[in-house]
């Protein structure tokens, strides 16, 4: 639940708040618990904040807003009318505003935050993390569950958030990094794809958003088992780019070129095997969608900071009928512990 109030968010914004001839309940105390960027993700009950950059660019967009059931909308400069039982925030400059808020909402803020890009943000991840994430945290002992969430709402203050990305346009992104601050965020194919097509200085903007520990990790596999060639899952072009911001970055893949593997065993079709350094686990009974989704989970632990042997121990406990490790006396975990700390040096081959 926040804790964010509308005279809150019009003091950090340097907004001039105005409410409805019929205010909301709460009057300026009433809490922000989700915040738009899109009017097509736009869900009842959020704050819409609209990121045109001028009057005309921005014109229709808060009546649109209210009708869809915003709760209340931030523009910039320009005049809106704000319904009954809603409110309207005018600040100066919409973007600053963000930046505004995002330094206040990481004000003393003590907690992990996973980012799952749209490729990754389906059930089959969520249920993943939660299985093997929703327990009290490694080491620890009466810790609180992770919130899963949409990156839209402003939740909680759960030590650890699992948020979903619902959409792609570069603004809204942009500014979801900027208010949800991941440590890691958690990409697909489809998503390498996108961030293929931005620009230089658009994936700057990206890397700025993300905080200085940040780290990524990209699962460069089809959920519907599609087949793909080396040059598909051998590391993108454009990870050099967070490489060189000091991003840590780890891959899922079905070669070698890439740092967790998901590969087929010879037990039978729909059998497959998850392939860290030198530890294999076996992905029995799992569909393929799953083992990736698990195989992404295991990334997102290990960028985290779990140790290696708890996660393939929590592995066990998660997923008693699947995963069945059969580990050396004496096994390492050559390949994955610098990249984990310090991010690859040898970016590979450019897709």
């Amino acid at each position: 639940m926040s804790t964010l109030s509308l005279r809150d968010l019009a003091t950090v914004t340097d907004g001039n708040l105005h409410l409805g001839d019929l205010p909301p309940l709460g009057g300026d105390s009433e809490t922000v618990d989700r915040i738009n960027f899109d009017l097509e993700t736009l869900a009842p009950g959020g704050l819409y904040w609209d990121l045109s950059h001028s009057p005309e660019g921005g014109f229709g967009k808060a009546e649109v807003a209210f009708l869809t059931g915003a709760a209340g909308v931030l523009v910039d400069r320009h005049h809106s009318e704000p319904w009954a039982g809603r409110y309207t925030l005018r600040v100066n400059n919409s973007q600053l505003a963000i930046r505004q808020l995002a330094y206040f909402l990481r004000q003393g803020a003590r907690r992990q935050t996973l980012l799952l890009w749209p490729a990754v943000a389906g059930q089959p991840w969520l249920a993943a993390m939660r299985a093997l994430l929703e327990r009290p945290t490694f080491g620890e002992t009466g810790s609180d569950s992770p919130a899963i969430a949409s990156a839209t709402e402003l939740c909680s203050n759960n030590r650890l958030r699992v948020l979903a990305l619902d959409t792609l346009p570069l603004p809204s992104v942009y500014a979801t990094l900027l208010l949800t601050a991941p440590n890691l965020f958690i990409l697909g194919r489809a998503d390498g794809r996108w961030l293929a097509e931005q620009s230089q200085q658009s994936l700057c903007r990206i890397i700025e958003a993300l905080p200085p520990d940040g780290a990524m990790l990209y699962c460069a596999l089809s959920a519907d088992c599609t087949p793909v060639t080396t040059t598909a899952t051998a590391r993108p072009a454009w990870t050099e780019l967070f490489v060189a911001a000091g991003i840590r970055c780890l891959q899922i893949g079905s070669d070698t070129t890439a740092d967790l593997q998901v590969m087929p065993t010879p037990q039978g079709p729909g059998s497959h095997a998850l392939v860290m350094g030198q530890v294999s686990l076996s992905l029995g009974g799992m569909s393929y969608e799953q083992g990736i989704a698990t195989a992404t989970a295991v990334g997102a632990a290990l960028l985290l900071g779990y140790e290696p042997t708890a996660v393939i121990d929590r592995l066990g406990s998660a997923y008693p009928q699947h995963i069945l490790p059969s580990l050396p006396p004496t096994w390492t975990w050559s390949g994955i512990r610098s990249r984990l700390t310090s991010g690859p040096q040898d970016t590979g081959a450019a897709a």
